[in-house]
């Protein structure tokens, strides 16, 4: 798939990695509780969920739910800052662990792939 279509089918470079089956992340499931991170931990991997809902919460306690097709702990990860909030399954979850090391890696064996990625995070 070119990137082009990747980016008409998906909306976005976020997820054009994916699309373009640039193997970069390890399939993890885990349990209703499981708790991925808390507020203060260092950023070293992001997640793409792909079944479940997690609770994200921060430390004021205001939280959202997230579910199939987002990714959380980007962000963190990219920018090397702590973790600003807790991970918390409330469901069976199965998600895709990218580390930063990983991502850093993709990015610069497939240039495609992240000037993709760089036009969809600017749209």
């Amino acid at each position: 798939m070119a990137v082009e279509e990747a980016e008409r089918a998906l909306g976005g470079g976020a997820d054009v990695a994916h699309a373009l089956d640039v193997d970069v992340h390890d399939e993890i499931r885990v349990p209703e509780g499981h708790l991925f991170w808390s507020v203060g931990e260092p950023a070293t991997y992001s997640l793409r969920i792909g079944y479940g809902l997690v609770r994200c919460t921060s430390e004021d306690g205001r939280h959202v739910l997230i579910g199939k097709s987002f990714n959380i702990g980007s962000l963190d990860s990219w920018s090397g800052q702590p973790r600003t909030y807790a991970a918390r399954t409330e469901t069976r979850v199965i998600a895709y662990k990218t580390g930063l090391e990983d991502f850093a890696t993709m990015m610069e064996n497939h240039l495609d792939v992240a000037l993709a990625f760089l036009h969809g995070m600017a749209r």
